[in-house]
């Protein structure tokens, strides 16, 4: 009895191996996106660039440079507030479509509190800040003389499958079937306004903890611990249009 669950068990461990590997499967796009790295944390670093890493004096050394947090004699709190923008712009059949996606969002909030300590210094810090923004968007509009994206669903005088289900040109009765022959019947084929939206959101956040001392003179030890999630949202939208009234009548 033994030895058949085995055998049993087995073949069952595969499968799901199997597809839990082909539900986290991404494309390589998630994986740039992910890695791609944020601007930082409060404006007199960024606005020192990576000079500031040896200074590091203020709360914002949380991110920076934890060991800098020992310097701070009085305690701190720090909020920013983000209003990213994108504007794209997309020429599509010498048509230009200008695109703009903006979102607004608490970029930091956090504090950092010295303890008195007999010698040296001992400082706490905790915050939050949006690591990344994945606010993007782009969209296009032209007229195609040449091709309809029906044609990618139901070609004209091509073969259908038998499940229909999860055919939209089939399923919106912009293609027909010819079941003697077993061909689709889609007249239209070319001549539409084509329209496409693409809108990207969401972001990465942090939320860190942190401590610093000084061990000597001279000599300071910072350590934060950050744990980061956030969420990634896109939306494409498509649509084609008979605004000339070319297709007045079906077909």
């Amino acid at each position: 009895m033994r030895a058949y669950t085995l055998r049993l068990l087995m073949p069952l461990g595969i499968a799901m191996l199997l597809s839990s590997g082909a539900a986290l499967s991404q494309f390589p796009e998630d994986a740039l996106r992910l890695s791609m790295p944020g601007i930082g944390v409060g404006t007199r670093a960024l606005g020192m660039g990576t000079a500031y890493t040896g200074i590091a004096s203020d709360y914002s050394a949380i991110y920076w440079n934890p060991a800098g947090l020992a310097q701070l004699k009085y305690g701190e709190f720090m909020g920013a507030f983000t209003f990213p923008s994108v504007t794209d712009e997309g020429l599509f059949f010498g048509n230009t479509t200008s695109t703009t996606a903006s979102g607004a969002h608490l970029g930091a909030l956090g504090f950092a509190a010295p303890f008195p300590v007999k010698r040296g210094s001992f400082v706490v810090a905790l915050g939050f800040h949006r690591d990344n923004s994945f606010v993007n968007g782009l969209g296009y509009e032209g007229f195609n003389p040449s091709y309809s994206y029906i044609q990618n669903s139901a070609p004209d005088g091509q073969p259908y499958g038998y499940d229909l289900t999860e055919n939209l040109a089939y399923q919106l009765y912009l293609a027909d079937l010819d079941t003697v022959n077993g061909v689709f019947i889609s007249p239209i084929r070319d001549r539409v306004t084509q329209l496409a939206q693409v809108s990207e959101s969401g972001g990465i956040d942090a939320w860190s903890i942190a401590g610093a001392m000084d061990l000597a003179y001279n000599f300071s030890f910072g350590v934060t611990l950050t744990y980061h999630a956030g969420s990634y949202t896109y939306d494409r939208r498509y649509t084609e249009e008979d605004r000339d009234q070319i297709y007045q009548t079906y077909p």
